[in-house]
């Protein structure tokens, strides 16, 4: 019971110091604990041990308390304090992977300060429950040698009978290992080596042409949501979240305002209704004709595991664009007259666009300025320049300067800019 008391008595005052830190119980709290477990019974057994061993050679609870401390005390201690030195330097990594492991050598380092605590305060405090009645101890000593010499003759028993009957024994032993493998085989027994998330959801995806706007990406966005929920039962839907600026995939996030991205998570099946692949069926015969042009539908479903690719990858490559694009559009019309094929995608990305500026050199000569005065001042009227950069716990971060004005409806309030020769004219 004494040992015991070392995981509430640690735990409570790590907990007392996350709150104090307004920090959750998360995974990355409860991966510290299991780390620091063992070890905060280690202290404890080992503290007790020392002062039970000179009370059963007849010394009192002060004494054994005193003689344990001056024999385990130190030891205990180097022994935390280097677990200590190992996992308290992991607070200092930068970056997001800092942020994110800062919480495990924190819980760690405290819940062992405080097993300290209790080894080195309150257990030999307590050393007087160990001096319990004699007749009493003796009573509990020869109880539980009485169930042990039970489970001792039981089990001899049944070794001596298998030794008797080897070919019965080894029968019985091929029997449960092949009904194990049975079981296994058959699939009676559930098997999943990454846990799936019981909530049903998919993806619907808005892909706009180049250089839309967020705004415009966003409002075609929110009438496919409501096309869409013409489509599904109003209790089959828990929740249906629109967005526009990103899109998810089954590897890597897509960001630009051309990408807009509905995310819905359907109940559970019930009452013989209609499953997630029935509903994402459903939709994706009826939402392209029906979504507002120019925008590109098409549904994704997330997959159990890891992040994955999709299970038929075809690359195209050549030299020349259009001719490329050509030929995957092509390759489009084929693949969508071939009947199981659904959510054909094309990873190629549209870009943006852009103002490719040509500057007129004998006029910026004439007029007395650098061309290199001009590109500088173009800059700072779009993207800025870069003039510092600078480190933020553990991350680079550029100092960038612009002009005050950086969008425009008309290039040539650009064009018009004034520029000041090295004259001042």
């Amino acid at each position: 019971m004494l040992v015991a008391l070392a995981i509430p008595f640690s735990l409570t005052g790590v907990f007392i110091l996350l709150q104090a830190q307004q920090e959750t119980l998360n995974l990355t709290v409860l991966l510290g604990v299991i780390i620091a477990l063992g070890m905060l019974v280690d202290v404890a057994v080992v503290m007790v041990e020392a002062m039970h061993q000179r009370l059963q050679k007849g010394l009192d609870s002060i004494e054994s308390a005193i003689g344990a401390m001056q024999e385990v005390g130190w030891p205990l201690l180097a022994a935390i304090m280097t677990t200590v030195a190992a996992f308290l330097p992991l607070m200092l990594m930068p970056g997001i992977l800092g942020d994110f492991m800062r919480i495990v050598p924190l819980v760690v380092t405290f819940a062992l300060l405080f097993s300290l605590i209790q080894a080195f305060w309150m257990l030999p405090s307590q050393t007087k429950l160990l001096q319990s009645d004699p007749a009493y101890l003796q009573h509990q000593v020869s109880r539980r040698e009485q169930i042990m010499r039970r489970l001792r003759n039981f089990y001899g028993r049944v070794l001596v009978k298998s030794f008797r009957h080897p070919w019965v024994t080894l029968i019985l032993l091929m029997s449960a290992f092949s009904s194990a493998v049975y079981l296994f085989a058959s699939e009676r027994i559930a098997t999943n080596f990454f846990a799936a998330d019981t909530l049903q959801v998919f993806y619907i995806n808005v892909e706009m042409p180049a250089g839309s706007t967020l705004d415009r990406t966003l409002e075609s966005t929110r009438q496919v949501e409501q096309i869409a929920r013409t489509f599904v039962q109003p209790d089959e839907i828990r929740s249906m979240v629109t967005y526009a600026g990103q899109m998810f995939t089954e590897t890597e996030p897509l960001l630009g305002d051309s990408y807009g991205q509905i995310f819905v998570s359907l109940t559970s099946r019930h009452n013989n209704g209609r499953s997630a692949d029935e509903i994402i069926q459903e939709l994706r015969d009826q939402l392209p004709a029906l979504a507002p042009p120019p925008a590109n539908i098409n549904l994704l479903k997330l997959s159990g595991g890891p992040p994955s690719s999709m299970p038929i990858s075809i690359k195209v490559r050549g030299d020349d664009y259009p001719v490329i694009q050509a030929a995957v559009d092509d390759l489009t019309d084929i693949l969508m007259g071939i009947d199981g094929i659904t959510d054909i995608s094309n990873d190629a990305s549209p870009g943006v666009q852009q103002l490719v500026t040509q500057l007129n050199l004998p006029a910026i000569r004439r007029a007395g300025l650098d061309p290199m005065t001009v590109t500088r001042t173009l800059r700072l009227m779009t993207d800025g320049e870069i003039v510092a950069q600078m480190t933020d716990r553990g991350e680079q971060v550029e100092l960038r300067v612009r002009s005050q004005i950086t969008q425009t409806n008309d290039v040539q309030q650009w064009l018009d800019t004034l520029i000041a020769t090295p004259t001042g004219t």
